[in-house]
């Protein structure tokens, strides 16, 4: 934030914070990809490319977001570990869609300014 602010800004997303869909692996981090099935597998021993590459500009990862399981759907349903609400209407419970619909969310409820996602067959 600071060197932001002193105009010093060495990538456009250097500062930013950024949710990771858990489709990618972060190092640490079991990667779910949306399923209780892979709970038991060991953690990642290194960032997806797409992650090493936002952490090398600067980015800020604020953590994973939910998804669809397994990325195979366009609704953004997780009968799992829940669906996130949509923004625009929480009230009457209406579907994000997309199958990174935690990556959507995420950003339109403003807890980041970017959402690593996917796009399997058409849900972005």
């Amino acid at each position: 934030d600071a060197l932001r602010a002193a105009g010093v800004v060495r990538s456009p997303v250097e500062g930013l914070p950024v949710s990771v869909k858990d489709l990618f692996d972060v190092g640490g981090d079991v990667t779910l990809a949306g399923s209780k099935a892979l709970a038991s597998e060991p953690p990642a021993t290194r960032d997806a490319p797409a992650v090493a590459r936002l952490r090398a500009a600067g980015a800020v990862i604020l953590g994973r977001t939910s998804m669809v399981e397994f990325a195979f759907g366009g609704i953004g349903t997780n009968p799992h570990f829940g669906t996130p609400a949509n923004p625009h209407d929480r009230g009457t419970g209406r579907i994000p869609g997309g199958s990174s619909s935690g990556a959507a969310v995420a950003v339109a409820d403003g807890l980041c300014v970017m959402g690593l996602g996917s796009d399997t067959r058409g849900s972005v």
